[in-house]
This record gives structure tokens, sequence and C-alpha cells, in this order.
């Protein structure tokens, strides 16, 4: 974002005859109002692709943003004008009196009393595993069972700090499994399991964010790790992502929700992502977090636990801890994503020492090997 004013402020004019000019600055506009609208500040995104457009007209796609985020933009102004709390839906839902249309088939969740309240249900590793099957033979989990899971997973991930303690399992096979950035890609997630384990007390997993958007099958992937986390909360473990948040409008998320079950549903999953924790310290020595580290120096694990992470509106820690990056250079420089920062070995040593650590595992770039040692700083 840094980088992309800079360019422009450099020279906010062109001239007809300049085409490269006029080609750098459309481009560098619209990635300046894409990264506004990434972390939620339509206001500023809307100001930006009106730039676009005035310099691009004919330009369909832009004309499109634009339109989409003027409907966002009266949204906010319309919710900070009434100055009314909105709740959450989860809270305003009464289970009792939700009615589904369609008939139950498939994998159900065992209920005790008269199942009419979300307590009453209990997710069973029976049941995630005849989920998996009827996902792989590509029919849905039947609507009710859905709000089940994303309700019952609301209420315990809003128990959880931002950053979480995790113990290595004593036995055997003291192997801790870090996955980065599934992206709904189903078939390699299950190919995860059947290679190093499904997830059990001494096969511990943690998936460290980005697990939806680009694939087309982001629900069964959501549904799955989410009904692992409560079925095995110890030795299972999810962390939020840059994904896990309105940029799933983007990049095909919030679509295949609402073309596979419903708005509701997504406001449900919106409200889980939100309550997502930021990051994990594995046995006082490793912290995992998706993006990376920070723009300002000296900061604490005390202060991570200080954010308010149950927002889309991403700025400060919030948003360097999603978006971040590492680099070989010394320092920090300006994110080649518009969010975020990049930052050396010298930061990633001073974050570690400060914190007492002694390693720092992060996901959200591919790595062809699977992973890639950075920062080497022993």
């Amino acid at each position: 974002m840094r980088d992309a004013s800079t360019a422009i402020e450099l020279d906010p004019t062109y001239s007809k005859g300049q085409v490269t000019l006029f080609s750098f600055l459309v481009d560098r506009y619209y990635r300046l109002a894409s990264a506004h609208y990434y972390t939620g500040d339509f206001e500023a995104a809307l100001k930006d692709f009106k730039k676009c457009l005035q310099l691009n007209p004919s330009s369909k796609g832009i004309r499109r943003k634009v339109e989409e985020v003027t409907k966002l933009v009266k949204k906010q102004r319309f919710d900070a004008a009434i100055h009314v709390e909105v709740r959450s839906y989860a809270e305003q839902v009464d289970f009792k009196d939700l009615r589904f249309s369609t008939p139950i088939e498939g994998p159900t969740i065992d209920y005790k009393n008269d199942g009419s309240s979300i307590d009453d249900y209990t997710i069973t590793d029976r049941f995630i595993l005849d989920m998996l099957q009827w996902h792989k033979e590509g029919k849905n989990l039947h609507i009710k069972f859905v709000y089940v899971i994303l309700m019952k997973t609301i209420q315990y991930l809003k128990t959880l700090p931002n950053v979480i303690e995790v113990k290595m399992p004593k036995g055997k096979d003291e192997t801790f499994r870090v996955c980065g950035d599934v992206h709904g890609q189903y078939y390699d997630f299950i190919n995860i399991f059947n290679k190093f384990g499904y997830p059990s007390d001494s096969a511990p997993y943690l998936f460290n964010g980005d697990f939806t958007d680009r694939g087309n099958f982001s629900v069964e992937v959501a549904l799955t790790i989410f009904c692992y986390k409560l079925v095995r909360p110890d030795t299972f473990f999810v962390l939020r992502g840059n994904h896990e948040s309105p940029i799933n409008r983007m990049f095909g998320f919030d679509g295949e929700v609402r073309h596979k079950y419903s708005g509701e549903i997504m406001q449900l999953f919106s409200e889980c992502f939100r309550a997502l924790p930021l990051a994990a310290i594995l046995e006082k020595k490793v912290i995992i977090l998706h993006g990376g580290l920070f723009r300002q120096d000296g900061v604490t694990i005390q202060d991570l636990q200080r954010i308010d992470r149950f927002t889309d509106s991403m700025s400060g820690l919030l948003e360097d801890i999603l978006w971040s990056d590492p680099m070989d250079s010394m320092g920090r420089m300006p994110s080649r994503r518009e969010a975020g920062t990049m930052f050396g070995p010298d930061i990633t040593k001073a974050f570690l020492e400060k914190n007492h650590l002694e390693l720092l595992v992060r996901s959200h770039e591919v790595k062809m090997d699977g992973y890639e040692v950075q920062h080497d700083i022993s």
C-alpha cells in the first residue's frame, strides 16, 4: 500500500500521449484500492477505484468495483449513523425455530433430549469419517448440521485467547504437523491425513490459516477442520489466515457458500473466522502464525493478546500478523502485497529474543519443496 501511494505522489497526473505512465497509474491506483478493500477501509478503496474509473472510463470491471464498494460504503455509513451495536447472527439464531425444506440425507450428528438446542449435539470421530466419505461423493452435508457445526465452533472459539499455548503429545511419535494454505483443495487436504495420519491424540495438527478460497471445496475443508477442532480441542488447532476475511468475496469462498447453502450460513462462517486465534506457541519455544512480523519494534506476546481479533477491519498488528512476509535483506520494506510489511532476519531475531522464543513458523507463501528455512539466526 505504501509503495503504491508513493508512486502516485511522484506524479499524480498524466498526458494522453504518455501511454506507459497512464497504464502505470491505473495499475497503481487499482492496487492501492484493492489493498484498502482487503483491509476493510472501504471509504479509501472507493476513492481510489473512482480514480481508476476516471483514468479508464471504458473498463466494465472497474465500474463494477465502484458499484460494489459504493454499496459497502453506504452500509458502513448507515451502521455508523444509527449507532446500534449489531448482534452476531449466531446470537440471533434460535435453533429450535429453524425449519429446513429438504429432507435429511447423509451423515447425522448424534443428539440427546429433543435436539432443540445446539448443546444437545455431540460431534464424533465416526461422524467426521462419514462426512468425509459423503463429501468425497460430491454431496453436501445437510444444512441443519452445518448450522450445528458452525454455531458450536463459534461458541468454542470465543473462549480462546489470541495466542494459544500448545503442548506436544507424549509418546513414540513426537511429531507436530503444521499445514499451511490448503485453499479449498479437498483431495490434497485428505491426502495429508492419508500420508501423515488422521488427527488423533497421538497425531496432532495445526492448520495455519488460508484453508478457504481458490479451491472449489473450501466449505468441505472448513467444516472438517472445525469438526476436528471440536472433537480434539487439545491436539487439533486452527489459526486465522488473511483469506479468512472479507477478501473471500473476491477469491471464491463467499460465492461457494451461497451456492451450496445460503447467505445466513456465510454469516456464520464469517463469525467463525473472526473468532479464530491468531498465533500458537508450541512448548513455549516455537511461535506459529500465518503471515509474519510487525512494522514496529518491541512487540510482545502480551501485545498480541490485546488485539481485538473479532473484526474484519485490518490494521496495525492484526494486519501484519496475517499479511507480512520475510525477506533476505535486513530491516523492513513495504510489502509487495500492499498490506503488512516485509521483514528481515534482524527483525526476526529481535522478536524471538524479546519474547524468549527460538523459532518462528509461518505460511502464506508457496514453497515448492513443502517448506523452506529462512532467516537462519542460529
